[in-house]
């Protein structure tokens, strides 16, 4: 028997969001009934109803009582744990992970840790204001846990080389032999390609529209404004262009919206904000060519296993991504890098896709396609995992 357990919840409109909702579904359809899950009860109703074995806990939504919900949690794991006796707990650790490190303190049960992040905090601790101030005082805390977690562990995966580096030097006396490279991967199933006309009909845009575009959170760091600038720059040269900008919401929504308005191309971008994670596949679909930038001083420090990246490469489309990491792209001539402040080498890199021939566009969606399937699948990921907890002795449901 297998246990999973995170407090992060499937519903939520982000990578992390996305990575779990993905991974309990591949579990729960290579396990049958040799796993249960532990989960938080999701913001949005129904996300988790199809998914057998679900032990749901509360959560507290209120930041100030954090510490309640990682006690709720506790409680429904120690439960589970005692009247299921799992070979191994596989567990997803969000940051300030209290309620796993208590766990690993009071039992014996091995441990697995999945898709490990930084453990010093690094990202949020070097962000202005309240949210950098906070993280600061609170990144002690959070090394303890991974400490605790870190030493329990039988294996733990990290989706980067970075992040593994990370790990090994902020946590001394935890050697290497117990990490395990594994790469965000996405669903192939739901990700396949579709014809772009229907998708970008089903969205309101023209048929005909050559289209650029981004779907994922934080837009306004990961592309969107860079998507509008070359709408702007390009619009003479490609009558029937469009860009599209999905996800965000509140100010920085307003401020890609206001941004397309102040270069004169509001009528020719989408900005819908926040989608049903069930339309991304056919928002995808309706692009031409898709976006995934980042910040560079994040890919310096945790490298990049972009979620976009591959639900692109899956629907079969070209990507421009982030320079200085996702080199695989250029590398089998799956898409371009560029640096995220580098505009006009993003809109040589746009014109120069969307200026390919029929012939080779459709080369390269099955070269995309057939990579993905080959490198990024959900259930290839699972089995490298599953490999791991062999190895080191665990006894796998049939």
């Amino acid at each position: 028997m297998l246990l999973y357990a995170t407090t992060i919840d499937a519903s939520r409109p982000n990578g992390p969001g996305v990575n779990e909702r993905e991974f309990t579904n591949a579990l729960s359809r290579r396990f049958g009934d040799g796993i249960r899950f532990v989960l938080p009860a999701p913001a949005v109703a129904g996300v988790v109803d199809d998914l057998p074995g679900r032990i749901l806990f509360r959560p507290f939504r209120s930041r100030f009582l954090y510490l309640l919900s990682q006690l709720v949690f506790l409680r429904t794991l120690l439960r589970a744990a005692r009247e299921l006796r799992p070979d191994l707990v596989v567990v997803r650790c969000g940051q300030l992970p209290l309620g796993l490190a208590l766990f690993a303190r009071l039992t014996d049960i091995p441990m697995s840790l999945k898709t490990q992040g930084d453990p010093t905090m690094k990202y949020l601790c070097d962000k202005p204001g309240l949210k950098g101030w906070v993280a600061r005082r609170l990144r002690s805390v959070n090394m303890w846990a991974a400490r605790i977690l870190a030493k329990r562990a039988v294996s733990i995966d990290c989706c980067t080389p970075e992040l593994i580096g990370r790990n090994l030097n902020s946590l001394p006396g935890i050697g290497p032999d117990k990490f395990l490279l594994v790469g965000n991967a996405t669903n192939v199933e739901r990700f396949t390609p579709r014809p772009g006309a229907e998708c970008r009909a089903e969205f309101g845009m023209p048929a005909n529209a050559q289209v650029i575009g981004y779907v994922g959170g934080a837009p306004s760091e990961r592309g969107g404004r860079q998507i509008i600038h070359a709408v702007a720059e390009l619009q003479g040269r490609y009558p029937q262009l469009m860009g599209v900008v999905v996800g965000g919401a509140g100010t920085e929504l307003e401020s890609l919206r206001a941004y397309a308005k102040e270069r004169g191309v509001a009528d020719r971008c989408v900005i819908p904000g926040q989608v049903p994670y069930d339309t991304v596949p056919r928002w995808i679909n309706s692009f031409d060519v898709g976006v995934a930038m980042d910040l560079a001083v994040r890919g310096d420090y945790v490298g990049s296993s972009n979620q976009k990246i591959r639900q692109y490469l899956a629907c079969g489309k070209p990507v421009i991504a982030s320079g200085g990491v996702n080199e695989f792209l250029e590398a089998n001539d799956l898409g371009g890098l560029v640096m995220e402040d580098d505009l006009p080498g993003f809109v040589r890199l746009v014109d120069a896709y969307l200026g390919r021939a029929a012939d080779v566009r459709q080369d390269h969606a099955l070269r995309a396609r057939r990579y993905a399937e080959a490198h990024f699948s959900v259930v290839a990921a699972l089995e490298m995992r599953m490999a791991r907890w062999r190895e080191v002795g665990i006894k796998l449901p049939a």
